[in-house]
């Protein structure tokens, strides 16, 4: 914040991933974007504005930058020499960026044990989890992913197509009769818990291990 600008007469500041943000991190910068040192700018990036502390928000202009259709981010990515990347833009929420990148929510052995688990659905063998967790794992990543697995879950449930887990489709279709509605919607509201709390020090094969166990009590016995 002190350091004087190279070229410009103005300082630009970019925060991303805005939505991010630790709560006391976030009230530390209210007060500096409530009263700004001279010509400097905040520039923030979210993906989930309600995420982002109301009182902060309310001081910024909003701009919204949409994603592209599915058919021009696949012209896209096509143009740039890329293929069979189907399954990968799904999974990254149409974002043909995230695609180029690498950037991938949770790593390929995380990946594969949670779809693993996931897929059982009420079969679920919870004794599978602690063994399998990684080093390094990002909760909120992971809580990303169950997010994600859980409104495909809905989309099924509900007679649509799913949005991220596209390569998934049968699996979907095969659990999404034994889950129970209103019991799937507060495991999502569980998985944003999960999120927000990975920024405090946790025990992530016990953090895994509930929200997965929840996760199975979703589905009628």
């Amino acid at each position: 914040m002190a350091l004087k600008p190279h070229r410009s007469p103005r300082r630009v500041n970019l925060i991303s991933p805005a939505d991010r943000i630790r709560p006391d991190a976030a009230s530390v910068l209210l007060k500096m974007v409530e009263e700004p040192p001279p010509d400097l700018s905040f520039i923030m990036i979210a993906e989930d504005l309600d995420a982002i502390l109301p009182t902060l928000r309310s001081r910024c202009v909003l701009l919204h930058a949409r994603k592209p259709d599915p058919e021009a981010a696949a012209s896209w990515l096509e143009a740039k020499g890329l293929k069979d990347f189907d399954e990968q833009l799904a999974e990254a929420g149409g974002n043909p960026l995230a695609v180029i990148r690498g950037h991938k929510i949770v790593p390929d052995e995380a990946r594969a044990l949670f779809l693993g688990l996931l897929k059982t659905g009420k079969r679920l063998d919870i004794t599978k989890v602690a063994p399998g967790v990684g080093t390094g794992w990002k909760l909120d990543a992971c809580a990303d992913f169950f997010s994600r697995w859980g409104t495909d879950l809905i989309r099924v449930k509900s007679g649509l197509q799913p949005s991220y887990f596209v390569g998934e489709t049968p699996e979907l279709q095969s659990i999404a009769p034994g889950a129970d509605l209103q019991r799937l919607f507060h495991w999502l509201d569980e998985t944003e818990s999960l999120k927000r709390a990975s920024s405090v020090p946790l025990n992530n094969k016990l953090a895994l291990e509930k929200i997965l166990e929840s996760y199975r009590s979703v589905f009628r016995s």
